[in-house]
């Protein structure tokens, strides 16, 4: 990994639910670039996705939020993965069942607004290497694409900005 700062675009309802029952432990997938078409065509970065580049990914989902798309991919996605996580999160105990059955709840019922994109700068000198997992080529959007994924990202080893 080359670079100071991992970057990732995720939903300020995943960082609600993230805050408010998980401690403050998130779930990331995240980039070496914020802006992979900002990388000379040499750079290895150029080759991470739309789809997985933090850009894109807030592009979509504030493209998604101002249209009303209420039919959204994106979002449908991260209501799923919301979902999963509270049933994961069920499974190891760090919630029980009313929590978890909030939690379904608000993913249930919550507005366009808020999946509004929230960026992450995540300090690589604050995370052990361990902890930062590159995406197998199987699950990665390219198979030359560069992601990784924190499974247990501390709410004091990011900063926020809003866009």
């Amino acid at each position: 990994m080359t670079g100071q700062f991992l970057y990732s675009t995720n939903a300020y309802l995943a960082y609600w639910i993230a805050e408010n029952y998980f401690n403050g432990t998130h779930y990331v997938w995240c980039a070496p670039v914020f802006n992979p078409k900002d990388c000379n065509d040499l750079d290895i970065h150029k080759r991470i996705p739309y789809s997985s580049s933090p850009h894109g990914i807030l592009s979509l989902l504030n493209e998604e939020i101002t249209s009303g798309d209420l039919h959204s991919g994106k979002i449908q996605g991260i209501k799923a993965g919301l979902n999963k996580a509270a049933g994961i999160k069920l499974s190891s105990g760090i919630i029980v069942d009313t929590q978890y059955r909030d939690i379904i709840e608000l993913i249930e019922k919550s507005s366009l607004s808020d999946f509004r994109p929230l960026i992450y700068v995540i300090n690589k000198a604050l995370i052990t290497d361990v902890r930062i997992h590159k995406v197998p080529v199987k699950d990665a959007a390219n198979p030359l694409s560069t992601e990784y994924q924190i499974h247990d990202l501390k709410t004091k080893e990011f900063e926020i900005i809003k866009l």
